[in-house]
Order: C-alpha cells, then sequence, then structure tokens
C-alpha cells in the first residue's frame, strides 16, 4: 500500500508555490510557479496543473490540498474574487484543473491565512501553545486564529478572516496598508519600523479579544 501523498498548493496573487507531503511529513522541494492575476482562466488553470505536475509523484495516487485567498467558496472550489482572478470568478476549479491533469482530481480547499496560521501552531511557531494569532502579508493582508489546534473564526466582536476589509483611522484599506509591497516601501525608506507600530497598533485590540498566546507574521 503506498503512502498516502498530498500535493499541497499555496495560491498567492503573484506566484503558487507547490510541494509533496507524505505521510504528514514535507517530502521534497517547494516549487513556485508564476501566476497573472489577470490572466485569462486557461492561463491561470494551466499554470495551477503545471505547479502540480511538478512535484506530482507520476506512479502513485495523491490528493491535492489547496490554499486561497478569499473571498472562495471551499466547499463547491468556486472562487468569488473580482480584485484578481477575476476570470475564474464563479468557476468550479476541480473539474478544470482535473481536465488539465488527465485525472479525476481529489483536492479540497481552505482559506490560506488559515492554512499558514494552523502550520504555525501544529508545527512552527506556536507549537504547544493554546492560541495562536497569525497575519500573512503578501499581496494583501490575511488572519486568522488557532485555538486547541482548531481554526477559530471570531475573537470577541472581530471576525478574524475579514481583518483585511477593515479601514484604518487615516481611511487606508487594512488589506493595502499590511501588504508586502508596503511592508518593502517602508523598509526603502527607513520606516520599517513605523510600519511595525501601525501593524501592532492594528492587532492590539484582536490580541486582547482573543487572549493570544502568541502572533505570528
Amino acid at each position: 500500500m503506498h503512502p498516502a501523498t498530498v500535493v499541497a498548493l499555496d495560491i498567492g496573487g503573484s506566484s503558487v508555490k507547490s510541494g509533496r507531503v507524505v505521510d504528514g511529513a514535507p517530502d521534497g522541494e517547494v516549487v513556485v510557479t508564476p501566476l497573472v492575476r489577470d490572466a485569462p482562466a486557461s492561463a491561470i488553470v494551466e499554470a495551477l496543473a503545471a505547479a502540480i505536475r511538478v512535484v506530482a509523484p507520476g506512479d502513485r495516487d495523491f490528493v491535492v490540498a489547496a490554499a486561497v485567498p478569499d473571498p472562495f467558496d471551499h466547499a463547491a472550489g468556486v472562487s468569488r474574487m473580482t480584485h484578481k482572478f477575476g476570470a475564474l470568478f464563479g468557476v468550479p476549479l476541480g473539474p478544470l484543473l482535473g481536465a488539465a491533469l488527465g485525472r479525476e482530481l481529489g483536492i479540497r480547499w481552505c482559506n490560506d491565512a488559515a492554512a499558514a496560521v494552523a502550520g504555525e501552531a501544529r508545527a512552527g511557531a506556536g507549537t504547544g501553545l493554546r492560541t495562536v494569532l497569525g497575519v500573512t502579508l503578501g499581496t494583501g493582508l490575511g488572519a486568522a486564529l488557532v485555538r486547541d489546534g482548531g481554526v477559530v473564526a471570531r475573537a470577541g466582536g472581530f471576525v478574524v478572516g475579514n481583518l483585511w476589509r477593515a479601514t484604518l483611522p487615516d481611511g487606508r484599506s487594512a488589506d493595502t496598508a499590511f501588504a508586502a509591497r508596503t511592508l518593502q516601501a517602508a523598509v526603502d525608506a527607513g520606516e520599517a519600523a513605523r510600519f511595525a507600530e501601525e501593524l501592532a497598533a492594528f492587532l492590539a485590540p484582536v490580541v486582547a479579544a482573543a487572549d493570544a498566546d502568541i502572533v505570528t507574521v
């Protein structure tokens, strides 16, 4: 009997990271495949299929676990994004990927920030701690809360997964204010400390509401 093999995808705004997991442990290198966020649907699907092919074992069955930004219908595998990957809006992705790979494909979808923070809680900086709040700084802002090993949607009055929708006191969108490109611009301008202070001030009430043991960034 072959070991359980999972192809893990982390789909971001400019690239998809893919890797293979065997019996719960990483097996091989993580591969980065570029994505063009405003490309036609066929090009995006082919890039995702290529990311699977490059790490998928050719002689064994595997399933795919894909982490994607919101808004996304995880149960149906349907993107609801309009700010990126607009060509995929409303399209069931599983069958398209299966067709591109020429095989029936088992695939599960989850929020990218939730996957990242769950990983930190299980095997990263949050190992052994009860409550882990994490944010991801990429094309935009992601956030998730893990308590006792499970993803928790709310912390007090905050819907943690929707923090990217928040507006800062100066009118800026949190999704823009705490994007990776904004951080890079702050670093280039010698203002990394200001960026960190703004992020800390933004997260402080969520940390208090969640009674978080750690914040991962």
